[in-house]
């Protein structure tokens, strides 16, 4: 059995929904162990303090790529 840690990172996150033309983040073997780090909020980033944000929330929020943007990750009503 392996364990495996996913870190939130521009390599590895993806915005607003789930896409056949990315490619996966991690390969898991069965039986595998995983801890996989998420963050929320990227709309509302620039309403934070910024005492409240992390290194690592502000380079997703600033340099995600284009193509790791799916979807606005804004709630529909």
């Amino acid at each position: 059995m392996t364990r495996h840690l996913l870190e939130a990172n521009c390599k590895t996150v993806h915005l607003g929904g789930f896409s056949p033309n990315l490619e996966p983040a991690l390969t898991v073997g069965s039986g595998d162990r995983t801890d996989i780090e998420t963050y929320s909020g990227y709309d509302v980033g620039e309403n934070v303090h910024p005492e409240f944000l992390t290194p690592e929330f502000l380079d997703i929020c600033q340099n995600l790529p284009p193509n790791r943007k799916v979807g606005t990750g804004r709630r529909r009503s």
